[in-house]
């Protein structure tokens, strides 16, 4: 899996939001009031924005460790991966490409007992009329397993 991105970073002299997140996490502690209790992470975004700007299966793997029980998690569209070159309706089945990776490669078990992305809602331009079909199709495709529904932003 390879990343590319174009994320900004922060404005000269402003915070980097995503790099404060260990101390943010450090400062905040949950009391886990039923442990037992089976959770879906039910929103949730994974990017790569470049070093020390990522959040991917390593850093969600270990939040989810956290002491509730997540069982499984649904990925939302974040505008992330989105192919490079083809059709410009078909260029955000990248993103469901490489949350299908990321959700396959969770299922191995190889980062915790939680499934990463076990559903994933990706993006269509429904402004497009029927032809929201063709990229609804790509989607379903490229994830069969995981694939579960279009979010339009």
């Amino acid at each position: 899996m390879t990343s590319t991105s174009d994320y900004p970073a922060p404005p000269a002299g402003q915070p980097d939001r995503l790099t404060e997140r260990a101390e943010w996490h450090a400062r905040t502690v949950e009391e886990i009031i039923a442990p037992e209790l089976p959770i879906c992470d039910a929103h949730h975004h994974l990017w790569d924005h470049g070093p020390g700007r990522r959040y991917l299966l390593e850093e969600i793997s270990s939040d989810v460790a956290s002491g509730h029980r997540i069982v499984s998690t649904i990925f939302c569209e974040c505008r992330r991966e989105y192919r490079k070159d083809g059709p410009e309706e078909l260029k955000p089945v990248g993103e469901t490409v490489f949350m299908d990776e990321l959700a396959e490669c969770s299922a191995s078990g190889r980062f915790g007992a939680a499934r990463v992305a076990h559903g994933i809602i990706g993006y269509a331009d429904f402004r497009l009329g029927a032809r929201v079909a063709q990229t609804i199709e790509a989607h379903l495709a490229a994830s069969p397993r995981h694939f579960r529904g279009i979010r339009h932003m």
